[in-house]
């Protein structure tokens, strides 16, 4: 599992990632399988403002997708930044608080990924649902 961002692949994530998967087909049959987010895994951050404002005691006088936005920061349908990392970062900076591992870490600790629809994230999901499901061992 990698992100694709800076990954220096100049071939499509998607096509990326089929490659890896015959690859490792080759000396894993079913048992691994190649995980490309696209654009990088900062995305899944993004699932719940509420959550990012409580981690870092926003205090922006509007939300944090407007704030982005204001700043020229671009969302999809999903509304999820296209630079996940770099939105994360700005809002760190306006905040005046640390980007650190215990601040992503507080923060992971609190999002639900049930609703996530990441096609990476369904994809890993699906994976370990297939590999580790009662039926898959045997009860």
């Amino acid at each position: 599992m990698f992100d694709y961002e800076g990954s220096g692949a100049a071939t499509p994530a998607g096509d990326l990632e089929t490659e890896l998967d015959a690859a490792l087909t080759a000396d894993w049959a079913g048992h691994a399988k190649a995980i490309v987010i696209e654009p990088e895994l900062d995305v899944w951050m993004w699932g719940a403002e509420t959550h990012i404002r409580e981690v870092i005691g926003w205090r922006g006088p509007s939300g944090i997708r407007e704030w982005l936005v204001a700043r020229q920061f671009v969302f999809d349908a999903h509304n999820k930044p296209e630079r996940p990392k770099e939105a994360m970062e700005e809002v760190f900076r306006h905040s005046q608080v640390p980007r650190s591992s215990a601040h992503y870490q507080a923060l992971a600790g609190r999002l639900s990924l049930t609703r996530c629809q990441d096609p990476a994230f369904l994809r890993l999901r699906g994976a370990m649902t297939a590999w580790f499901a009662p039926q898959a061992i045997g009860g």
